[in-house]
Protein backbone atom coordinates (compact mmCIF):
# COMPACT_ATOMS: atom_id res chain seq x y z
CA UNK A 1 0.00 0.00 0.00
CA UNK A 2 2.80 2.26 -0.77
CA UNK A 3 0.41 4.11 -2.89
CA UNK A 4 -3.14 5.17 -2.43
CA UNK A 5 -5.29 6.01 -5.51
CA UNK A 6 -7.08 9.19 -4.44
CA UNK A 7 -9.64 11.51 -5.98
CA UNK A 8 -10.41 14.58 -3.88
CA UNK A 9 -13.73 16.02 -4.16
CA UNK A 10 -14.69 19.99 -3.45
CA UNK A 11 -18.04 21.17 -3.73
CA UNK A 12 -17.96 24.45 -4.10
CA UNK A 13 -20.90 26.94 -4.26
CA UNK A 14 -19.60 30.76 -4.70
CA UNK A 15 -16.39 30.63 -3.20
CA UNK A 16 -14.35 31.79 -5.83
CA UNK A 17 -12.17 33.57 -3.40
CA UNK A 18 -11.38 30.92 -0.98
CA UNK A 19 -11.25 27.75 -3.49
CA UNK A 20 -7.75 28.26 -4.77
CA UNK A 21 -6.25 27.86 -0.71
CA UNK A 22 -8.32 24.47 -0.98
CA UNK A 23 -7.02 23.17 -4.14
CA UNK A 24 -3.30 23.90 -3.50
CA UNK A 25 -3.58 22.03 -0.07
CA UNK A 26 -4.42 19.41 -2.16
CA UNK A 27 -2.05 19.72 -4.99
CA UNK A 28 0.81 19.97 -2.53
CA UNK A 29 0.02 16.58 -1.02
CA UNK A 30 3.14 14.98 0.09
CA UNK A 31 1.19 11.82 -1.28
CA UNK A 32 -0.15 13.09 -4.32
CA UNK A 33 -3.91 12.74 -5.42
CA UNK A 34 -4.75 11.15 -8.45
CA UNK A 35 -6.88 13.41 -9.70
CA UNK A 36 -8.74 16.80 -7.89
CA UNK A 37 -12.44 17.60 -9.09
CA UNK A 38 -14.48 20.89 -7.80
CA UNK A 39 -17.96 20.58 -8.16
CA UNK A 40 -19.61 24.03 -8.74
CA UNK A 41 -22.91 23.59 -7.36
CA UNK A 42 -24.56 26.33 -9.40
CA UNK A 43 -22.33 29.22 -8.20
CA UNK A 44 -22.75 32.72 -9.03
CA UNK A 45 -19.24 34.49 -8.39
CA UNK A 46 -17.41 32.41 -11.67
CA UNK A 47 -15.98 29.72 -8.92
CA UNK A 48 -16.24 27.05 -12.11
CA UNK A 49 -13.94 29.74 -13.93
CA UNK A 50 -11.55 30.26 -10.99
CA UNK A 51 -11.53 26.14 -10.71
CA UNK A 52 -10.77 26.22 -14.97
CA UNK A 53 -8.00 28.28 -14.41
CA UNK A 54 -6.66 26.13 -11.48
CA UNK A 55 -6.07 23.68 -13.94
CA UNK A 56 -8.23 21.11 -11.71
CA UNK A 57 -11.51 18.45 -13.35
CA UNK A 58 -14.89 20.65 -13.03
CA UNK A 59 -18.30 19.78 -13.08
CA UNK A 60 -20.64 22.11 -13.01
CA UNK A 61 -24.47 21.76 -11.98
CA UNK A 62 -27.34 23.71 -10.93
CA UNK A 63 -27.88 24.52 -7.36
CA UNK A 64 -28.41 20.13 -5.37
CA UNK A 65 -26.77 21.18 -1.77
CA UNK A 66 -23.71 19.77 0.02
CA UNK A 67 -25.00 16.40 -0.55
CA UNK A 68 -25.61 16.85 -4.15
CA UNK A 69 -22.03 18.33 -4.91
CA UNK A 70 -20.32 15.34 -3.47
CA UNK A 71 -22.40 12.56 -5.06
CA UNK A 72 -21.72 13.82 -8.00
CA UNK A 73 -17.76 14.48 -7.56
CA UNK A 74 -18.11 10.71 -5.99
CA UNK A 75 -19.84 8.89 -9.08
CA UNK A 76 -17.15 11.04 -11.38
CA UNK A 77 -13.72 9.92 -9.71
CA UNK A 78 -11.52 7.83 -11.17
CA UNK A 79 -10.03 7.04 -7.58
CA UNK A 80 -10.49 3.72 -5.74
CA UNK A 81 -10.55 6.01 -2.47
CA UNK A 82 -12.66 9.04 -2.09
CA UNK A 83 -10.68 12.68 0.15
CA UNK A 84 -13.38 15.22 0.72
CA UNK A 85 -12.23 18.87 0.69
CA UNK A 86 -14.79 21.36 1.54
CA UNK A 87 -13.55 24.93 -0.94
CA UNK A 88 -12.86 26.87 2.20
CA UNK A 89 -10.79 24.42 4.33
CA UNK A 90 -7.24 23.43 3.91
CA UNK A 91 -4.94 20.66 4.16
CA UNK A 92 -1.54 20.23 5.65
CA UNK A 93 0.93 18.42 3.00
CA UNK A 94 1.21 15.20 4.44
CA UNK A 95 -2.61 14.77 5.63
CA UNK A 96 -2.93 11.92 3.16
CA UNK A 97 0.17 10.58 3.41
CA UNK A 98 -0.39 10.02 6.93
CA UNK A 99 -4.03 8.77 6.26
CA UNK A 100 -1.94 5.83 4.02
CA UNK A 101 0.14 4.87 7.34
CA UNK A 102 -2.30 4.76 9.36
CA UNK A 103 -4.80 2.78 7.18
CA UNK A 104 -1.48 -0.01 6.83
CA UNK A 105 -2.25 -0.85 10.19
CA UNK A 106 -5.71 -1.53 9.76
CA UNK A 107 -6.59 -2.25 6.00
CA UNK A 108 -10.49 -3.14 6.54
CA UNK A 109 -11.03 0.19 7.75
CA UNK A 110 -13.76 2.20 5.74
CA UNK A 111 -13.18 5.71 7.15
CA UNK A 112 -9.90 7.50 8.10
CA UNK A 113 -10.06 10.81 9.94
CA UNK A 114 -7.63 12.70 11.53
CA UNK A 115 -7.55 15.73 14.39
CA UNK A 116 -8.13 19.54 12.86
CA UNK A 117 -7.42 22.63 14.19
CA UNK A 118 -10.60 25.94 13.38
CA UNK A 119 -8.83 29.09 12.36
CA UNK A 120 -10.90 32.71 10.81
CA UNK A 121 -10.22 34.14 7.59
CA UNK A 122 -8.12 36.62 9.19
CA UNK A 123 -5.59 33.36 10.05
CA UNK A 124 -6.35 33.25 13.90
CA UNK A 125 -6.11 29.85 15.36
CA UNK A 126 -9.11 29.41 17.33
CA UNK A 127 -8.97 25.57 18.67
CA UNK A 128 -5.53 24.29 17.64
CA UNK A 129 -6.52 20.90 18.36
CA UNK A 130 -9.88 19.74 18.20
CA UNK A 131 -9.22 16.01 19.67
CA UNK A 132 -7.43 17.12 22.78
CA UNK A 133 -10.33 19.37 23.86
CA UNK A 134 -11.60 18.72 27.47
CA UNK A 135 -13.96 15.52 28.01
CA UNK A 136 -14.38 15.11 24.51
CA UNK A 137 -12.32 12.41 22.39
CA UNK A 138 -10.59 11.11 25.19
CA UNK A 139 -13.66 9.63 26.94
CA UNK A 140 -14.43 7.84 23.15
CA UNK A 141 -13.91 4.17 22.83
CA UNK A 142 -10.93 3.09 21.02
CA UNK A 143 -8.00 0.79 20.41
CA UNK A 144 -4.65 1.90 20.05
CA UNK A 145 -2.76 0.50 17.23
CA UNK A 146 0.41 2.97 16.91
CA UNK A 147 1.34 6.26 18.50
CA UNK A 148 -1.21 8.49 17.49
CA UNK A 149 -3.31 6.16 15.43
CA UNK A 150 -6.69 4.51 17.26
CA UNK A 151 -8.97 2.45 15.60
CA UNK A 152 -12.83 2.79 17.01
CA UNK A 153 -15.22 -0.38 16.61
CA UNK A 154 -18.29 0.31 17.78
CA UNK A 155 -18.68 4.13 16.70
CA UNK A 156 -22.20 5.05 18.12
CA UNK A 157 -20.97 3.73 21.43
CA UNK A 158 -17.66 6.22 21.19
CA UNK A 159 -19.81 9.25 19.79
CA UNK A 160 -21.64 9.70 22.97
CA UNK A 161 -18.92 9.10 25.43
CA UNK A 162 -16.94 11.86 23.62
CA UNK A 163 -19.18 13.91 21.40
CA UNK A 164 -19.12 13.90 17.59
CA UNK A 165 -15.61 14.29 16.22
CA UNK A 166 -15.72 13.54 12.40
CA UNK A 167 -15.62 16.37 9.73
CA UNK A 168 -15.85 16.15 5.77
CA UNK A 169 -12.92 17.70 5.02
CA UNK A 170 -10.82 14.89 7.50
CA UNK A 171 -12.80 12.22 5.67
CA UNK A 172 -11.15 9.36 3.58
CA UNK A 173 -12.62 6.36 2.50
CA UNK A 174 -13.40 3.89 -0.07
CA UNK A 175 -15.11 4.83 -3.25
CA UNK A 176 -16.71 1.03 -3.64
CA UNK A 177 -17.75 1.44 -0.09
CA UNK A 178 -19.70 4.82 -0.17
CA UNK A 179 -21.31 3.47 -3.83
CA UNK A 180 -22.45 0.38 -1.78
CA UNK A 181 -23.83 2.08 1.09
CA UNK A 182 -25.34 4.68 -1.15
CA UNK A 183 -23.76 8.08 -1.07
CA UNK A 184 -24.99 10.71 0.79
CA UNK A 185 -28.61 11.28 1.09
CA UNK A 186 -30.12 14.40 -0.99
CA UNK A 187 -32.87 14.46 1.03
CA UNK A 188 -30.86 15.94 4.16
CA UNK A 189 -29.84 19.70 3.98
CA UNK A 190 -28.24 19.60 7.00
CA UNK A 191 -25.94 17.25 8.72
CA UNK A 192 -25.91 14.78 5.95
CA UNK A 193 -22.28 13.87 7.01
CA UNK A 194 -23.62 12.31 10.31
CA UNK A 195 -25.98 10.29 8.80
CA UNK A 196 -23.78 9.34 5.61
CA UNK A 197 -20.94 8.25 8.23
CA UNK A 198 -23.25 6.17 10.59
CA UNK A 199 -23.93 4.34 7.36
CA UNK A 200 -20.76 3.94 5.67
CA UNK A 201 -18.98 2.59 9.06
CA UNK A 202 -21.78 -0.38 8.97
CA UNK A 203 -19.32 -1.64 6.22
CA UNK A 204 -16.09 -1.30 9.09
CA UNK A 205 -14.35 0.04 11.83
CA UNK A 206 -13.13 4.05 11.79
CA UNK A 207 -9.52 4.74 11.77
CA UNK A 208 -8.39 8.05 13.60
CA UNK A 209 -4.97 9.76 13.24
CA UNK A 210 -4.56 11.94 16.36
CA UNK A 211 -2.70 14.48 14.49
CA UNK A 212 -3.81 18.06 13.32
CA UNK A 213 -3.83 17.30 9.36
CA UNK A 214 -6.86 19.82 8.85
CA UNK A 215 -7.14 23.38 8.96
CA UNK A 216 -11.05 24.01 9.49
CA UNK A 217 -12.09 27.54 8.55
CA UNK A 218 -15.03 28.69 10.79
CA UNK A 219 -16.59 32.11 9.39
CA UNK A 220 -20.31 33.62 9.27
CA UNK A 221 -21.45 30.88 6.73
CA UNK A 222 -20.78 27.92 8.38
CA UNK A 223 -23.53 26.10 8.57
CA UNK A 224 -22.90 25.34 12.08
CA UNK A 225 -23.92 29.10 13.31
CA UNK A 226 -27.62 28.68 12.95
CA UNK A 227 -28.95 26.21 15.78
CA UNK A 228 -32.35 26.02 14.24
CA UNK A 229 -31.12 24.76 11.02
CA UNK A 230 -29.08 21.86 12.49
CA UNK A 231 -31.14 21.29 15.25
CA UNK A 232 -33.71 20.20 12.64
CA UNK A 233 -30.83 18.55 10.58
CA UNK A 234 -30.19 16.43 13.39
CA UNK A 235 -33.62 15.27 13.84
CA UNK A 236 -34.10 14.55 9.83
CA UNK A 237 -30.46 12.37 9.88
CA UNK A 238 -31.72 10.73 12.99
CA UNK A 239 -35.06 10.07 12.30
CA UNK A 240 -33.63 7.92 9.64
CA UNK A 241 -31.56 5.60 11.57
CA UNK A 242 -34.75 5.12 13.99
CA UNK A 243 -36.44 3.71 10.65
CA UNK A 244 -33.62 1.29 9.95
CA UNK A 245 -31.47 1.04 12.65
CA UNK A 246 -29.72 -2.21 10.38
CA UNK A 247 -28.21 0.32 7.51
CA UNK A 248 -26.12 1.91 9.79
CA UNK A 249 -22.96 0.92 12.56
CA UNK A 250 -22.76 -0.68 15.47
CA UNK A 251 -24.14 1.91 18.28
CA UNK A 252 -25.47 4.44 15.97
CA UNK A 253 -29.15 3.54 16.77
CA UNK A 254 -28.38 4.49 20.92
CA UNK A 255 -26.53 7.45 19.70
CA UNK A 256 -29.39 8.86 17.43
CA UNK A 257 -31.99 8.10 20.55
CA UNK A 258 -29.10 10.58 22.34
CA UNK A 259 -29.27 13.21 19.59
CA UNK A 260 -32.98 12.91 19.48
CA UNK A 261 -33.38 13.49 23.13
CA UNK A 262 -30.31 16.21 23.14
CA UNK A 263 -31.84 18.04 20.48
CA UNK A 264 -36.11 18.04 20.08
CA UNK A 265 -35.90 20.53 23.39
CA UNK A 266 -33.37 22.68 20.89
CA UNK A 267 -35.41 23.13 17.50
CA UNK A 268 -38.80 23.71 20.00
CA UNK A 269 -37.05 25.80 21.56
CA UNK A 270 -35.89 27.80 18.20
CA UNK A 271 -38.86 27.46 16.59
CA UNK A 272 -41.16 29.05 19.43
CA UNK A 273 -38.45 31.92 19.49
CA UNK A 274 -38.67 31.94 15.67
CA UNK A 275 -43.19 32.64 15.84
CA UNK A 276 -43.31 29.42 14.06
CA UNK A 277 -45.72 28.00 16.19
CA UNK A 278 -47.69 25.30 13.99
CA UNK A 279 -44.04 23.37 13.19
CA UNK A 280 -43.59 24.02 17.32
CA UNK A 281 -46.50 21.81 17.74
CA UNK A 282 -46.19 19.56 15.31
CA UNK A 283 -41.90 19.13 16.98
CA UNK A 284 -43.65 19.07 20.66
CA UNK A 285 -45.56 15.72 19.74
CA UNK A 286 -42.60 13.86 18.90
CA UNK A 287 -40.74 15.60 21.91
CA UNK A 288 -43.60 13.85 24.07
CA UNK A 289 -42.94 10.65 22.78
CA UNK A 290 -39.27 10.33 22.42
CA UNK A 291 -37.98 12.89 24.98
CA UNK A 292 -40.22 13.24 27.37
CA UNK A 293 -39.88 15.54 30.81
CA UNK A 294 -40.64 18.15 32.70
CA UNK A 295 -39.01 20.70 30.09
CA UNK A 296 -40.66 18.72 27.41
CA UNK A 297 -44.29 19.53 28.99
CA UNK A 298 -43.54 23.12 29.79
CA UNK A 299 -42.51 23.80 25.52
CA UNK A 300 -45.24 21.54 24.43
CA UNK A 301 -47.71 23.94 26.45
CA UNK A 302 -46.00 26.87 25.33
CA UNK A 303 -45.99 25.46 21.65
CA UNK A 304 -49.59 25.49 22.49
CA UNK A 305 -50.57 28.64 23.83
CA UNK A 306 -48.72 31.02 21.25
CA UNK A 307 -46.80 33.70 20.87
CA UNK A 308 -47.85 36.25 23.07
CA UNK A 309 -47.63 33.82 25.90
CA UNK A 310 -44.11 32.74 24.73
CA UNK A 311 -43.27 36.35 24.43
CA UNK A 312 -44.37 37.31 28.00
CA UNK A 313 -42.20 34.63 29.32
CA UNK A 314 -38.88 35.91 27.96
CA UNK A 315 -40.06 39.41 29.42
CA UNK A 316 -40.27 37.53 32.37
CA UNK A 317 -37.21 35.16 32.31
CA UNK A 318 -35.32 38.72 31.56
CA UNK A 319 -37.20 40.49 34.16
CA UNK A 320 -36.04 38.56 36.78
CA UNK A 321 -32.58 37.54 35.81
Amino acid sequence: MSDLDVSVIIPAYNEAERLPQAVESARRQSLPPREIIVVDDGSTDGTAEVARKLGVRVISQENKGLPGARNSGIRAARGEWIALLDSDDIWEPDKLERQRVALEACPQAVLIACDYRQFTDSGEVVHPSFLSQPGRYQRAAKIRLAEGISRIDVPGESFLQGGYFLIPSAALFPRRAAVEVGLFDEGLRYVEDLEFFLRLLRLGPLLMVEEVLLNYRVHESNMSNDRLKMALGVLAATDRVLADPAAYGPGALAYARHLQRRDLPVALRELLAADRFAEARCESRRLFSRAFSARALGLGLVSLAGGRVFRGLLALKRAVG
